[in-house]
């Protein structure tokens, strides 16, 4: 296994996928519900890392908490 470099990377990714499943929901910035009307598509800043859609959600908490989902834990 050490020898198999991409199989040790694929590896630590997927642990990585997995460890921000399991604390997605715990360090989300915003809950997902939270929508902002005066905030749609707004660009990547301090407070929305990834920016927001068009409803003015937070692209960010969107993906930390979908993760489990896809994943399916």
């Amino acid at each position: 296994m050490r020898r198999n470099h991409l199989l040790l990377a694929g590896l630590v990714l997927l642990g990585l996928i997995a460890f921000v499943s399991l604390l997605g929901p715990f360090v989300a910035p915003i809950e997902l519900a939270e929508i902002g009307a005066t905030r749609p598509r707004r660009t990547p800043s301090a407070a929305h890392w990834l920016g927001t859609d068009t409803q003015g959600r937070d692209v960010l908490a969107t993906l930390l908490l979908a993760t489990p989902q896809t994943l399916k834990i």
